[in-house]
């Protein structure tokens, strides 16, 4: 068994986490409650926040003064699951922040945060990272009205074709709508604004080798012959961020439904408030709504309009559905979504089997489905996805690289990537090329 980044490890990200990341992201959940209950009138509620950001300032300093890691007494059904990696063999010590593995400490900081507020009275399903999430989209605003129109302008030209959409056309869009997802705001969407289908098969030329540089395992063509493979079927999102991330997933979404490419999308947002701007059920009408909200978004009116409109229609239809379980917000590997797999795995089993694909978002997905091993950089997708590998589930990994795990590269090209950022950034550590987010993958396995 391979190991997982641990904290300890100056030469890992997770070293980088534990000691500024994670006592900063504590207080931001914190200075949240102290913002909304600075709004409050006074009463119980009002009285109850001080409790809550008691419990959680103590939580921040555990971590930040790496203390013995306390665990969880909660009766919550992940429970031993956490303790088990809390606990020293074969006794009642716990191990401190620094001595456990990165992916596994910090599913737990969250969740105690969240354990914290679901045990309070008047404060139970507060978001404390909504306002973060919600004030970074509209800061977004130029990109939102950006994709909004190149989308209707999309839809109404395939509209108005009296023949059937040609193959190639809907390739063309698929993938720069899935490189749209994959790289978010870092897109220059105002590239799609105003060209026409042929500028844009040349674009994607052009464009070629810069994403033959930056996209380090590419599966685009496989993907593409899977969701062409045939008309209709189900295609599952596994979310991740909210925000401007999930508008381009949901715009994603609207294309595979109006081109037929699918006759079902079925988003999979997390149940609990996860690394700050994890998607939650309550985000997508929240999206929805400040989309319609002139104060929210004042330009290109109507394409926001009609984007909000045939989000509501596929909605209100059942082709559009959101499904959650407690599964995605556990620390254990994406190898559990089997048969008899532990924590809620065997169902998401069950329900993935009816993909036709299955897109895993972002990089804490893509943490687990390799199970944040320290796998060599050309070990093949397949095989670091383990179990998984042989469900029969088609999965697709969108991941812009923000951590230290990956996989499926060729031969040598990881080892020259650090040989080159240790060159270029000699007071870094060789392996932080993997750390900001230049390098992306688009990974596949059916």
């Amino acid at each position: 068994m391979l190991p997982v980044y641990q904290n300890d490890d100056k030469k890992s990200f997770a070293y980088v986490s534990l000691h500024k990341r994670w006592p900063v992201l504590i207080g931001q959940a914190v200075n949240d409650i102290r913002i909304e209950t600075s709004q409050l009138p006074d009463g119980p509620k009002k009285d109850e926040a001080e409790s809550i950001i008691t419990q959680m300032e103590a939580v921040q300093n555990s971590v930040a003064q790496n203390l013995p890691i306390e665990p969880i007494t909660a009766d919550v059904y992940d429970k031993d699951e956490y303790n088990k990696f809390v606990f020293k063999p074969n006794s009642t010590e716990t191990y401190k922040w620094s001595e456990r593995g990165w992916l596994d400490c910090e599913c737990l900081i969250y969740r105690k945060l969240q354990i914290v507020v679901e045990s309070s009275k008047h404060w139970r399903g507060y978001d404390y990272f909504a306002r973060m999430k919600n004030d970074t989209f509209v800061k977004s605003s130029s990109a939102v009205s950006t994709l909004a129109n190149r989308y209707h302008k999309i839809y109404n030209e395939f509209k108005s074709k009296e023949s059937e959409v040609s193959p190639e056309a809907l390739k063309i869009v698929t993938h720069e709508l899935l490189q749209t997802c994959l790289w978010g705001n870092a897109t220059d969407l105002s590239l799609l604004v105003t060209v026409s289908m042929e500028e844009l098969r040349a674009l994607q030329v052009s464009a070629a080798a810069r994403e033959k540089e930056s996209v380090l395992d590419n599966d685009f063509e496989d993907v593409w012959k899977q969701l062409n493979s045939e008309k209709g079927g189900r295609v599952d999102i596994i979310l991740d961020n909210s925000g401007f991330e999930l508008y381009t997933d949901l715009v994603f979404t609207l294309f595979l439904l109006d081109s037929g490419l699918a006759e079902q999308v079925v988003l999979h947002p997390k149940t609990l408030p996860w690394m700050i701007s994890d998607v939650l059920p309550t985000d997508l009408p929240t999206i929805i709504g400040m989309l319609t909200d002139p104060s929210s978004f004042p330009d290109s009116r109507e394409d926001l309009d009609f984007i909000a409109g045939k989000l509501h229609q596929y909605l209100n239809d059942g082709q559009l559905l959101l499904r959650t379980s407690p599964f995605w917000v556990t620390s254990v590997p994406y190898w559990e979504i089997k048969p008899n797999g532990i924590l809620g795995g065997d169902a998401i089993y069950r329900d993935l089997r009816c993909s036709k694909l299955a897109i895993f978002k972002g990089d804490l997905n893509y943490r687990k489905l390799t199970g944040d091993c320290v796998w060599p950089y050309d070990t093949p997708f397949r095989t670091a996805i383990k179990d998984l590998a042989n469900t029969g589930i088609p999965v697709l990994a969108l991941r812009t690289v923000k951590a230290d795990v990956i996989v499926g590269l060729e031969p040598g090209r990881g080892e020259q990537l650090d040989k080159e950022w240790k060159e270029n950034h000699p007071d870094d550590e060789p392996h932080a090329w993997a750390w900001g987010g230049k390098y992306a993958v688009v990974s596949f396995n059916k």
